[in-house]
């Protein structure tokens, strides 16, 4: 009963197994997958054909290595003659200039193309095209953009290394980088008085907000508390003031008590007059009752 358990589980793997291969092989053995490897092998620069090598897997099947081979080869040079002309040529350079990719990696896929005629003309129209892109204001407005974007910082002239036009690109990029991290400041700053300089809290059951601020020139601390609700409401209590410097790191904290006068479903400010000098970002809690 054992051996005869065991022959089937044996003849079952040795069917799913053959099953197994005859997918693998009907999915590899056919000219759509034959092409594309031919294509991806032309466009990656391989002259030595690596994908040729699948064509073995195919032996004993429907579609034979001899059918694999000339799809292979009929995708290969398609895509050959696709990639080795001027205007493909330019197009691809103007990308990789803008983008700064090694240069000497990128020509590398032209390989493919080193047999042509033309080959000698197609490089020299890469590098121009790759030239041109590199040291363009286009590419320096990109820089700075994501720079300033980022608050990272500014670039030193040798990113465009090799460009006659340093100067005028430099000039671009600071303009860029400068607008654009002023944007991303203001950006950031509303981020932080939304989350950190703003706290909600309950008073005598009634969910109310408060925003603080500290104004343009420092001199004071303005904490706005907005009421939502239908009810004339007496906010009096303790607040908690924490002081924060201009790159949001938190400097101190103290206290005070005030007294407003909320009116229904609206806002009331009270400001603060002493705080730290380095002071730019403030958060205000209510801290509760005075007793």
């Amino acid at each position: 009963m054992k051996v005869s358990m065991i022959l089937r589980a044996a003849l079952l793997m040795v069917v799913f197994w053959t099953s197994s291969c005859a997918l693998v092989q009907k999915l590899t053995c056919n000219s759509g997958t034959a092409r594309n490897q031919g294509m991806q092998d032309a466009s990656k620069g391989f002259t030595n054909q690596p994908g040729l090598e699948s064509a073995k897997s195919c032996e004993g099947a429907e579609y034979n290595p001899k059918q694999y081979a000339s799809d292979y080869q009929a995708g290969y040079e398609e895509q050959k003659n696709q990639m080795c002309q001027v205007n493909e040529v330019t197009k691809v350079a103007n990308q990789d200039g803008l983008n700064a990719v090694s240069k000497d990696e990128a020509k590398k896929k032209y390989s493919t193309c080193q047999k042509n005629a033309n080959y000698k003309s197609l490089m020299l129209a890469y590098d121009k095209s790759y030239q041109e892109r590199f040291c363009s204001d286009e590419r320096s407005k990109k820089i700075a953009q994501t720079d300033g974007a980022a608050l990272a910082q500014m670039q030193a002239p040798t990113v465009f290394a090799g460009c006659s036009n340093t100067s005028s690109l430099m000039k671009t990029y600071n303009l860029e980088y400068q607008a654009a991290r002023k944007i991303a400041l203001k950006n950031k700053e509303d981020e932080f008085i939304k989350n950190t300089g703003t706290t909600n809290f309950v008073y005598n059951q009634k969910s109310l907000s408060s925003i603080c601020n500290i104004n343009a020139d420092q001199s004071q601390v303005t904490v706005t508390v907005n009421n939502p609700t239908a009810d004339k409401i007496l906010l009096q209590g303790n607040w908690n003031y924490h002081y924060f410097d201009k790159t949001f790191n938190k400097l101190t904290q103290d206290s005070g008590q005030e007294a407003v006068l909320l009116t229904p479903q609206s806002a009331k400010s009270f400001s603060k007059m002493t705080l730290p000098r380095d002071a730019r970002f403030c958060r205000a809690e209510f801290a509760g009752f005075v007793n």
